[in-house]
């Protein structure tokens, strides 16, 4: 595995991380979050479970329905790369 990949890697389980972790800190359910993001609860889980990658579109509706913005989703997951 190159670089890159290995970094894309990292980032994408970190982003994953960071979105379960969101949800959670808001005592939310994956149904709660997918049902005020307009996706599936199923998405939802496959997102969180690393089986599928958002879109940019999902990722902007995870964080409205998270009460955050893509940004900071992004920015945590960043940090929580570089710390690995």
């Amino acid at each position: 595995m190159d670089a890159v990949t290995r970094r894309s890697t990292a980032f994408s389980k970190a982003l994953a991380g960071v979105i379960k972790a969101s949800r959670l800190e808001k005592d939310l359910s994956q149904y709660e979050v997918a049902n005020r993001a307009g996706i599936t609860s199923q998405y939802v889980g496959y997102i969180e479970r690393l089986q599928r990658c958002p879109t940019v579109d999902t990722l902007a509706r995870l964080a409205i329905a998270l009460e955050t913005t893509a940004t900071d989703l992004v920015s945590r997951a960043e940090e929580a790369t570089r710390k690995r």
